[in-house]
C-alpha cells in the first residue's frame, strides 16, 4: 500500500500544478487502509486543507480567530494536539492519530 501511495503522489506531482490539497485523496486512502488494517476501520478522515489552522475555523464560521486559538491550545493542554511553529504559523499535529498510524 505504501508503494501505491508513493506512486500516486508522484503522479500528482508530475502534473506540475499540484497544491497541498492535490495530495489529500491519496493520503486519505493510505490512512483508511492502515486504520482498517489496525482494526480501526471506524476512523473518519476529513479532507480539509490545514483544518487545524485558526483562519480555516474562522472562515468556516466555526469560531473567531482568538476563540479558535483558545480551543486549539486547550486541546494541546490535554495532549490531543501538539503545536509546531513553522515560519509565523502554528500547525497542530493530531497526537492520537499520529500514534495510531505510527504504531
Amino acid at each position: 500500500m505504501l508503494k501505491n501511495y508513493l506512486k500516486e503522489i508522484h503522479g500528482v506531482e508530475r502534473q506540475g500544478d499540484a497544491r497541498e490539497e492535490s495530495f489529500y485523496p491519496a493520503l486519505k486512502q493510505l490512512i483508511e487502509y492502515f486504520a482498517k488494517d489496525l482494526g480501526k476501520a471506524h476512523i473518519h478522515v476529513t479532507q480539509n486543507p490545514r483544518g487545524t489552522e485558526t483562519h480555516f475555523l474562522e472562515e468556516a464560521g466555526s469560531a473567531e480567530r482568538k476563540t479558535a486559538a483558545e480551543y486549539l491550545r486547550a486541546l494541546e493542554k490535554i495532549d490531543l494536539l501538539k503545536s509546531h511553529k513553522i515560519g509565523k504559523e502554528n500547525f497542530f499535529l493530531n497526537v492520537p492519530l499520529y500514534a495510531l498510524l505510527t504504531g
